[in-house]
């Protein structure tokens, strides 16, 4: 009996350890499963004129706004989503929108209140496939239970086992996509106004060159 109870006692400790992985894992990338977003270019929008440099003869750019930005806009949301399907991800099923504004969430594990639910409600996002997953949701039945040590069977202890190793993989490779979008829109938007006078300096010296 005393070692029927080390084995549950233990087997608790790591069914806890997995669940608190996978915790930290999801609080770290909470600010991009869990916050809305949008690919507006604010800071490209408020440039009006560029200085640019041609043949060693500075030249200033006006009313670059209308001239060239919706252009940009069209051209880097193009690359943007072919740099989404280079990694395989598609870029519209991956968004959920927020009402009808031009906000979204990257995935939908925003939808859950707490970890715990996001771990409950993993399977859902994920699709019926993950047959892992299918006792997901009685996550907190398994730890209610596992407080009664005399109240629950190897079998059990097994499952719960099994299950807490796969949800952190599982997490992790449904986050990658998230993680992957992202990156590429947050890159992008930390160096857009540069991208942006690049794209001018191009468009200006092609339209010379004609």
């Amino acid at each position: 009996m005393k070692s029927t109870d080390n084995i549950v006692k233990l087997a608790k400790e790591l069914c806890e350890k997995e669940i608190a992985r996978t915790i930290t894992l999801l609080k770290d990338n909470e600010d991009k499963w869990n916050e809305y977003m949008d690919l507006k270019l604010h800071n490209c929008a408020a440039i009006d004129n560029v200085e640019i440099e041609k043949n060693g003869i500075k030249i200033t750019v006006n009313n670059v706004y209308e001239t060239f930005f919706s252009t940009f806009c069209d051209v880097q949301y193009q690359q943007f989503l072919d740099d989404c399907s280079e990694e395989g991800i598609d870029f519209n099923k991956l968004r959920d929108n927020v009402g009808r504004t031009s906000s979204f969430y990257l995935g939908i594990l925003h939808d859950d209140t707490t970890y715990m639910d996001v771990l409950q409600d993993f399977s859902c996002a994920l699709g019926e496939s993950s047959l892992q997953f299918k006792y997901v949701a009685d996550i907190e039945t398994y730890m209610i239970r596992f407080e009664d040590e005399n109240n629950i069977s190897e079998t059990e202890v097994e499952e719960m086992l099994f299950i807490t190793k796969c949800i952190y993989s599982e997490i992790e490779d449904a986050l990658a996509d998230i993680i992957t979008v992202y990156n590429l829109i947050d890159n992008f938007k930390n160096n857009q106004v540069e991208i942006y006078k690049d794209f001018i300096e191009y468009e200006v010296a092609d339209r010379l060159a004609v």
